[in-house]
This record gives C-alpha cells, structure tokens and sequence, in this order.
C-alpha cells in the first residue's frame, strides 16, 4: 500500500473478461483501491488516451442500477470518442468496492476521488469535467457547491433531479439541488430525454431555471436507458461541442482550425470570434428541442403537486451485477 498527502492507494490490476483495451496501442489503464479509511475502499479507473490534445479528463458517476464493470464499455467509448482521459469509480456498496451505500458514504467517496485525482494522479482541476447520470448527480453538485471549486472546466448533467427526498437522510430539504445549483458559476450542460419513465423531464426544466451557465438538449424520443445507447452520435456531437467551445478557451478552439501555415491579422481574428459566436447561438438554438405549450402545463402541474422519492440503496432484486465477469489482482 502506497501513502501520499494522507491519501492511502494500491494499484491493481482490473480485469473485464468481456471488454479489453489491450489491443488499443493509444488506450492504457491504470486501476486502484483507493483508501477512504484503515477499513473501507473504493474501486477506481483511469483509462489515458494518448489523442488527448487537450488534457480535458472526465470523471463519471455512473446512475443507481449501475457498477463499474456495466459501466466499463461506455467509458472506453466515451474516451475514444471524445479524445479525453476518463476516471470513473464504484460507490461505497456498489459493484466491488466495499462499504456500505448512503447518502453520506457517497458524497465522501466523490470527494475522495476528485482528492486523489489532484494529488495523485497529478490532474489540474482546470482539466476537469464532472459528468454523472441520474444518482451521480447529488454528489457532484454537492460538491461543487459546497466546497467552492471554481476552477472546473464543467458539469455535464445527465438526467437530473431537481427535488427529492431520502428516508433517514440529513438531505431532507427538497430544494436542495435549486439552492447548490445556482451557486455554480462554470458551464453546466443538462441532458434529459422527454419521454424519461423514471426521473421525468420536468426536474430538468425546472434545474434549468436556477443555472447560470446553462446549455440543454432534451432529446424528444429519449428514455432514462435509451438516452446514451440509442442517440449515441448525437450525444457525442452534442458534448464534443459544449466541451470545444463552453469549457475549453475559445481562442485555443479558433487555433485549432487555423491551418499552421496561415497567420491572421486582429480584423481577421475578431471576425473568426464573431463566426463562432453565431454559430454558438445557432447551435444552442438547435441543441434544445422546444417543449410545447400542452407539455408546460402539465410540467407546472406535476412540479407544484409533487416532489420525487428517490433512494440510493442498493436493491439487491434490481441489481443483476454478474461478479464472475469482474475482478482485480493485487
């Protein structure tokens, strides 16, 4: 076991009998058990891609009904396809970290792992995108709000909540995700289907509201498990930009396409920025699928008659986590 900054880690070796980056000379994986105490740990991977130009890395909270290994294909995707570094990491509880899940277990393991991101992976919080889907979210924006972190490139939210209330839990406030979200000043961008059956789009709208920074795109034909599956091009397209031109700077987005032969003169540059803004603004004009006026009413409805229940216990008749096909070897 290796000690740095007080954070205790082992390297592993993670092993998915199904899925392998062995064979992907620009994809290389580190995996640790990252130690929150003498007893309890969490699992984490860091999968580097080499295409990185510029060293944006993703650290993902995966949803509820999820683990690591059933995460493990879609990580590879979302590196490869967005040409960045991903961390990503079990819940206390969850898949095979140990512990056990609740509210205050899963904030401590997020705060855990953006630590050893910064301390001992060496990644710049200037680096770093947070994206969580559907659980994954109460932590991140926890986080952000509650330990004043400035200096993330920003959040991509994946079907959110926008009020709940967990038994037994010190979050018993049901504005909470509306009082934290509003406290966060670096670009946000919010991805909800329309026709989601378990956290409905009406927490995203009403989220919406309270955000400073905002950009959305509300697929119309998008469910809670289709969302990534079934729009998969259009949901890369769609981050690809919001990541290019509202997270990274967008002079380094302008000299990215500038062939390195050619030197352009300030009227040209300015007029280059002027170019990218209409196409920002066209863009976020097309990124929203518009909600029709029958939609927002019955919106309004459900949001001042109800709140959402959630629970972020692990149920073992809803998991089919198939252990036999994850592992790890000291």
């Amino acid at each position: 076991m290796k000690q740095k900054k007080n954070i205790q880690y082992k390297e592993i070796e993670f092993i998915h009998e199904k899925y392998k980056i062995n064979n992907l000379n620009f994809l290389t994986q580190s995996s640790y058990l990252v130690y929150k105490n003498n007893i309890n740990y969490i699992i984490t991977i860091y999968i580097k891609n080499k295409n990185n130009k510029n060293n944006n890395t993703i650290i993902f909270s995966h949803s509820n009904q999820s683990t690591l290994g059933e995460e493990y294909s879609f990580l590879i995707d979302l590196s490869l396809m967005l040409k960045c570094d991903i961390i990503s990491f079990d819940y206390s509880g969850y898949g095979l970290s140990n512990g056990n899940p609740n509210d205050n277990e899963i904030l401590s393991d997020f705060k855990t792992v953006i630590n050893f991101s910064k301390d001992i992976l060496n990644i710049s919080l200037n680096n770093l995108i947070l994206m969580s889907q559907s659980l994954g979210n109460i932590p991140l924006i926890y986080f952000c709000s509650n330990y004043n972190i400035k200096k993330i490139k920003g959040l991509i939210l994946i079907s959110p909540i926008s009020n709940y209330k967990f038994n037994n839990s010190k979050f018993q406030n049901i504005n909470f995700f509306k009082d934290s979200i509003c406290q966060i000043n670096f670009p946000i961008f919010i991805i909800h289907g329309k026709k989601d059956e378990v956290i409905p789009i009406y927490h995203s709208i009403e989220l919406s509201k309270y955000v400073k920074n905002l950009w959305k795109w509300f697929p119309k034909k998008a469910s809670h498990y289709n969302i990534i599956s079934e729009f998969r091009c259009k949901f890369y397209q769609k981050i690809k930009f919001f990541i290019n031109i509202r997270c990274n700077n967008i002079i380094d987005s302008l000299n990215q396409i500038n062939h390195p032969k050619y030197s352009l003169s300030n009227n040209e540059m300015n007029y280059k920025i002027k170019y990218f803004n209409y196409g920002i603004q066209r863009e976020e004009n097309l990124i929203e699928d518009d909600i029709s006026n029958d939609e927002n009413k019955e919106i309004n409805d459900k949001m001042s008659n109800q709140h959402s229940k959630y629970t972020m216990m692990k149920d073992n008749n809803t998991f089919n986590y198939d252990i036999s096909q994850m592992s790890y070897n000291y």
